[in-house]
């Protein structure tokens, strides 16, 4: 399994950093979460292997990864084994600590955003109109600040993995439109994140998308 985790994280790491598809992100969080991730499976390899080294149980063998790097370990005493294990240990336990301490700030948060999103999914057809109830006696029509959006909508936007599909198979992106429906959805949540979940639709995130949607006419919608 750990071996099958730094073989995904190479394919992500070649992905966004070599072929650079126009539609994933690169920014501080996967700088750190990408080499956060590998770093925490290759100690617990490390620490595995230490182990294996100190006891050399008889099931060694079947430990396919760990067991050849305990061989690099065979001639050190096993005193120093215990030493670099325990040491070992504890890099892997704090690098894990770093990993959830830091969930909330990172990509990563969408681990528990996207399960609550799709719990909170509407049951209605997609496309289909809701009613608006009680239309003559309501104070406003609309969203007049990201505030006023319903929190399933605002779980929506917590929920983005900022994978960019959205954005490949936009007819609007695809016919040059000034309109990202993914750079729509960061901008939503980085306002809402900047002002505390109180934005105004004035207020933006971290994009000039809003502008450009402002000042262009509206695209057609699939």
């Amino acid at each position: 399994a750990a071996l099958f985790v730094l073989v995904g994280l190479g394919l992500a790491v070649y992905r966004r950093y070599v072929v650079k598809p126009d539609r994933l992100n690169t920014d501080w969080r996967f700088n750190f979460t990408l080499p956060l991730l590998a770093f925490i499976i290759f100690s617990g390899l490390l620490v595995e292997a230490l182990r294996l080294a100190a006891m050399q149980p008889a099931w060694a063998p079947y430990s396919v990864v760990a067991y050849p790097l305990s061989l690099l370990f065979g001639g050190l005493d096993e005193g120093v084994l215990l030493s670099l294990h325990r040491g070992t240990w504890t890099i892997h336990f704090l690098a894990v600590a770093v990993a959830f301490a830091t969930l909330p700030l990172t990509n990563l948060f969408h681990i528990f955003t996207s399960p609550v999103n799709i719990f909170v999914a509407p049951f209605r057809v997609k496309g289909a109109l809701k009613p608006i109830a009680n239309l003559e006696t309501a104070e406003q029509l609309g969203v007049k600040k990201l505030a006023d959006l319903p929190w399933p909508r605002l779980v929506n936007v917590d929920a983005c993995t900022e994978c960019g599909r959205c954005q490949a198979v936009c007819p609007a992106y695809a016919a040059n439109q000034p309109l990202s429906p993914k750079k729509l959805v960061l901008d939503l949540r980085g306002a809402l994140t900047a002002t505390g979940g109180h934005g105004d639709t004035g207020t933006r995130g971290h994009g000039d998308t809003g502008k450009e949607i402002a000042a262009s006419p509206r695209p057609s919608v699939s």
